[in-house]
């Protein structure tokens, strides 16, 4: 089970997160496996930086941001994660967070009747759990709303990013006292279980945000630009076995295709500290202290051919990064493409539920915007069912 953290009640979230972090080799400077392996990703960018030159690159972030392991004080507290790396999200362009509220707002009777229906299959209730629950303005909105309509027993925040877990149990807790909230640090595009903390409860995940778009279905365009290594498919997957394909999932997912405005959402002055702080996670591992990250401009690019929106990093002067001894030249206008974006709509996505164990439960959800959902069920949950379900709640 690839977690961090072992999940926990709120007692141990009231520790201090640092002596936390501390005692489970979190932002500590020891080196892990991952890191060498995203090392090895910037040899190889550099290594090709050198020898084919051209207009543009990929780095697969993906290797770093997977680790457990983050670099001494890149991670601090939710709060300050909230502040220094995601400020600006909630009040800017960037309004993925402010469609999918609308998106829950919109459809949140139909979902409340449709889970009070379903949790009668269980005898101890609900339990949600939040795949990649996301800082703050994510927590305080969409998990919220979530949690107190399908009146969920106990709530697992489930992050790669420890501040982000610790600190959504902790305020999902504060605003719902009657639940038991815990956390969960861990990486779900590898194989974990939740079994051991449903205890004959219905497990609903969520995962809002971007986290399918940054799945894509498809992985490269004619210049060879991908995204992240693991696929939507092999992903729910992970989700469907970790609970035994016994659980539900609601999903949503971005259908913005206009450029303009599918840029417009990657532009906020967050999402830029965001970037250029990942150059700073290449500073701290290579150790190369003369490297500078302000000498990357962040963009997003939509790119037709993909659907998606890149994230485009531009040197805007001759640099250089020193990997293993030796220094690499950066040439001024180098662009690097560290992850993308892909939009799509919920039929696009049928065959990597199906193939990965999952039923659609056809559901119908009222749009008003670009944001789409997917309510899927694992396949030990038979579709009577949920059919079933979904009737008496459009009656009620």
């Amino acid at each position: 089970m690839n977690v961090a953290l072992d999940s926990s009640p709120l007692e141990e979230i009231r520790t201090p997160l640092l002596d936390i972090m501390a005692r489970n080799d979190i932002g500590s400077d020891r080196e892990s496996p991952m890191d060498a392996a995203f090392k090895a990703e910037l040899i190889k960018w550099g290594q090709a930086v050198r020898d084919n030159p051209k207009d543009r690159y990929c780095v697969d972030w993906a290797k770093f941001l997977y680790s457990p392991r983050v670099p001494s004080g890149f991670y601090q507290s939710g709060a300050e994660i909230a502040e220094n790396l995601f400020s600006g999200i909630s009040d800017t362009s960037y309004n993925i967070p402010a469609s999918e509220v609308s998106f829950l707002e919109r459809n949140i009777k139909a979902l409340q009747n449709f889970f009070s229906i379903a949790r009668k299959s269980k005898k101890n209730g609900i339990v949600h759990v939040s795949m990649g629950c996301g800082p703050y303005p994510s927590i305080s909105s969409k998990d919220l709303i979530f949690a107190r309509a399908c009146e969920a027993q106990e709530y697992i925040a489930f992050d790669i990013n420890a501040g982000f877990a610790l600190s959504g149990a902790s305020l999902i807790q504060q605003r719902i006292p009657t639940l038991t909230a815990k956390y969960i640090v861990g990486d779900f595009t590898k194989p974990f279980d939740l079994t051991s903390y449903t205890n004959n409860k219905l497990v609903v995940m969520t995962l809002f945000g971007d986290t399918i778009g940054q799945h894509p279905i498809s992985y490269k365009n004619d210049n060879g630009l991908f995204s992240q290594s693991v696929s939507l498919e092999k992903l729910l997957v992970n989700f469907g076995k970790a609970t035994n394909f016994e659980a539900l999932l609601l999903a949503t997912v971005d259908s913005e295709t206009d450029p303009p405005s599918a840029e417009a959402k990657y532009q906020g002055r967050g999402m830029k500290k965001l970037m250029h702080a990942l150059w700073g996670t290449a500073k701290e591992i290579t150790g190369d202290r003369n490297f500078n990250p302000q000498a990357f401009t962040y963009r997003a690019e939509y790119d037709q051919k993909m659907k998606a929106v890149l994230f485009v990093h531009t040197a805007t002067q001759c640099t250089s990064l020193t990997i293993d001894g030796i220094q690499y030249s950066i040439p001024k206008k180098t662009e690097v493409v560290i992850g993308c974006s892909q939009k799509t709509e919920p039929k696009d996505l049928e065959s990597s539920w199906i193939n990965a164990g999952w039923n659609q439960v056809q559901f119908p959800f009222n749009y008003d915007s670009t944001t789409r959902a997917i309510l899927l069920a694992g396949e030990k949950i038979p579709k009577g069912c949920t059919r079933h379900c979904v009737s008496k709640a459009l009656s009620m």
